[in-house]
């Protein structure tokens, strides 16, 4: 069934959105559901559900079957679509100045806890290579995209979704598990 989805998907025809609906809409839902349930409305779980279906749709050539099967490539275009709409979701919340006082007004002890962990992420950033560095910063930091992070530094997504993997291993050593 997944070959046959993924072949009508890639002729583009409407069966292939139909078959892909059809076979894998409430898993694509329950991914989505499971990271957006208690931070966004459903009208934006189903927003960004119909968003992975497009992306699906026009992404599909990316697609390689060699590196793994298409329903775990879809499950992560959806996980990573649905982290996108939490993070817009947050920053749209902070623009319009709709976050909870008691989450925004930190004690000084608080904001100095903060700082030194701040500060021992970034030493232990440094320990990275120069690449590595450049992609947890503009990863964590600046919140782009896999995909523009692999274009700005002419790579595939998967070599940056491997890079961010292997770092966030020795990040977390390094780090003492934390």
């Amino acid at each position: 069934m997944e070959e046959k989805v993924v072949s009508c998907l890639k002729e583009k025809t409407d069966d292939g959105i139909d078959l892909l609906i059809d076979t894998y809409s409430s898993l694509i839902y329950g991914v989505i559901y499971s990271t957006l349930q208690n931070h966004m409305s459903r009208e934006d779980i189903e927003e960004c559900y119909y968003d992975v279906i497009f992306t699906l749709w026009h992404k599909i050539d990316k697609y390689d079957a060699k590196k793994g099967k298409f329903k775990n490539w879809l499950i992560s275009v959806a996980k990573f679509k649905a982290v996108d709409y939490l993070r817009k979701g947050q920053r749209q919340s902070k623009q319009d100045g709709l976050e909870d006082c008691s989450e925004t007004s930190q004690s000084a002890e608080d904001e100095m806890l903060l700082r030194e962990d701040e500060l021992q992420f970034r030493k232990v950033l440094e320990r990275l290579g120069k690449i590595d560095q450049k992609i947890f910063s503009w990863r964590y930091i600046d919140e782009l995209s896999v995909e523009e992070i692999a274009d700005q530094l002419h790579m595939a997504p998967q070599a940056v979704y491997t890079r961010i993997s292997r770092g966030k291993g020795k990040l977390k050593k390094w780090m003492g598990g934390k």
